[in-house]
């Protein structure tokens, strides 16, 4: 097996599965603290820096493809 295929194959079977779980378990969390009732503005912006701490790696990889010498892709 090639690192290619490898590396498709532990985001899809290892990481996203991980990442699933790991919003469900979010989620539940939240339901037993009663959010609705609970949250504020610092439950706001915990939730916009996980956006961020995702989108920076997915806005990286899409500018610059693994193993590529090149300048940026546009």
């Amino acid at each position: 097996m090639d690192t290619h295929s490898l590396l498709i194959q532990v985001l899809l079977y290892v990481f996203l599965p991980l990442w699933g779980i790991a919003g469900f378990v979010d989620w539940c969390c939240h339901r037993a603290t009663r959010i609705e009732a609970t949250s504020g503005l610092k439950e706001s912006l915990v939730h916009s820096l996980m956006g961020v701490q995702v989108g920076i790696p997915i806005l990286l990889c899409l500018l610059y493809p693994a193993g590529s010498t090149a300048s940026p892709a546009g």
